[in-house]
């Protein structure tokens, strides 16, 4: 079964759900059978596999044990620009 990983927060990998989709699923499908199509659209995710962005032309791969997919909500405006500050605010005192 390939492994699929939602990541929330792109800023705090521990905020992540876990899923497993059957060998032979494809993305798309998988995607529909979830109910992670709706959430889509919804909010802007990017879809990984293996450590590769894809388009959605190619949510059509088929899925195998060895596959790891991630879903990553891509950060609004205002909260990437909040994480950039407090970061460099705890660099500065630290």
């Amino acid at each position: 079964m390939a492994g699929i990983i939602f990541l929330s927060n792109p800023f705090d990998a521990s905020e992540r759900e876990v899923f497993h989709a059957k060998d032979g699923t494809t993305i798309d499908e998988w995607l529909a059978k979830s109910g992670f199509d709706k959430r889509l659209r919804e909010q802007p995710v990017v879809i990984i596999l293996n450590g590769v962005e894809l388009t959605e032309d190619e949510y059509t791969h088929r899925l195998s044990a060895s596959d790891v997919v991630a879903l990553v909500v891509i950060a609004e405006a205002e909260a990437a620009i909040a994480w950039v500050i407090e970061y460099w605010v705890y660099v500065a005192v630290v």
